[in-house]
């Protein structure tokens, strides 16, 4: 049971991540997919600035059926972020992910 378990939980992390994906694609048509991983930085990798980052929460909205994203309560989190870099995909995916399954608490740390 356990390992089934931790199958559903991989692969309904991966439809996250891959929603996600969409969605900066959407955001910034520019950027290919291919260059677009869990480590890239959505600011510095895939050159999105505060516009872009207006248009990308518009597209989660729209993607995975959020009403109404916390973008500032991500931004908060990641300029508070002392190690390792900040505003990664797999940040944003662990944010999405708490907005979808809110008991999930420890998604978005």
């Amino acid at each position: 049971m356990t390992v089934q378990l931790e199958q559903e939980s991989c692969s309904r992390r991966e439809s996250f991540v891959d929603a996600v994906i969409r969605s900066l694609r959407k955001a910034n048509r520019s950027i290919e997919t291919w260059s677009i991983d869990e480590s890239s930085s959505i600011v510095d990798d895939l050159g999105f600035d505060s516009l872009k980052m207006i248009d990308l929460v518009f597209a989660l909205e729209e993607e995975i059926g959020i009403s109404e994203f916390p973008l500032q309560l991500w931004y908060d989190r990641e300029v508070g972020r002392v190690n390792g870099a900040r505003f990664t995909v797999d940040s944003l995916v662990a944010q999405v992910i708490s907005c979808v399954l809110p008991t999930n608490s420890g998604a978005a740390e």
